[in-house]
């Protein structure tokens, strides 16, 4: 069944002891334990989306931060993989690089960058508005790499966490939003009665022809689109209207559940 996750990370977020638990068992059900700090999140909001209340994206991002220090404080990995893009490279010089910043900054693990749970809820936060910011077609004037770095100044036990990295976790997301699958189809039809695919007959020039389809019930109309994921910019084909919508039955031996739409009354 279809659960809106924008209504799940609402509720995940509400200030009450039931509530609280539940989001803990629902982010520590998630596995981190390795996983670059982007990768991890990622992994989060693919599971729900935060929800718009500062004080409720505040709990989730406390619980993300605590689940994800404690599944990776103890590993021992090279810096390369901490770093967003620093994964793919690998050159000798790069990985020597890395090895002198693990040394400097006593960072041997992919929590060990972060001093406590605080340096991860702040990054976390930090990364979140980076995000927006990044992505939103409203944002007008977007946050340089520089302005991101000085927003997470000192955060790190008083210290800065290493610039290396967090020049490529700005990047990564700058780059590659994080997003939930079908996210902007839950905010344009998340009050939908119905959401999937069905088989449509289409008309060409000499033939007709079965083909798939995604198709939303919002509003009273049923709004058809050629295919999925969709995107803030996706129009519908076409839409019909349901109020004096008719249906026929015209089942056949392939098709048994075949119907047919038709207005009964003009528009």
């Amino acid at each position: 069944s279809y659960l809106n996750k924008y209504k799940v990370g609402d509720y995940l977020g509400e200030n009450t002891p039931f509530t609280k638990s539940v989001l803990k068992v629902v982010v520590e059900s998630l596995d981190f334990a390795g996983l670059q700090f982007d990768v991890a999140l990622r992994k989060l909001l693919m599971a729900f989306r935060l929800p718009g209340e500062a004080q409720k994206i505040d709990r989730v991002l406390q619980c993300f931060s605590s689940h994800f220090f404690s599944q990776n404080r103890s590993t021992v990995t090279s810096q390369s993989s901490l770093s967003p893009k620093s994964r793919d490279k690998g050159d000798s010089k790069s990985e020597k690089d890395t090895s002198d910043s693990n040394h400097n900054n006593n960072s041997g693990g992919t929590a060990s960058v972060f001093s406590d749970v605080d340096a991860v809820y702040v990054l976390a936060f930090s990364t979140v508005i980076l995000n927006t910011d990044a992505h939103n077609k409203n944002v007008k004037h977007k946050m340089t790499k520089a302005q991101f770095i000085k927003n997470n100044s000192g955060i790190n036990g008083g210290m800065d966490l290493p610039k290396k990295y967090q020049q490529e976790l700005y990047d990564t997301i700058v780059e590659n939003e994080i997003r939930a699958k079908h996210q902007e189809v839950d905010v344009a039809f998340q009050d939908a009665v119905m959401k999937g695919k069905l088989e449509v007959l289409t008309s060409g020039n000499f033939s007709k022809s079965w083909k798939k389809v995604f198709v939303i019930i919002h509003d009273y109309k049923l709004h058809i689109f050629k295919s999925t994921p969709l995107t803030s910019d996706t129009k519908p084909q076409w839409s019909m209207e349901l109020e004096f919508l008719d249906i026929e039955l015209k089942g056949t031996k392939g098709r048994p559940h075949c119907f047919s739409l038709y207005h009964s009354k003009p528009i």
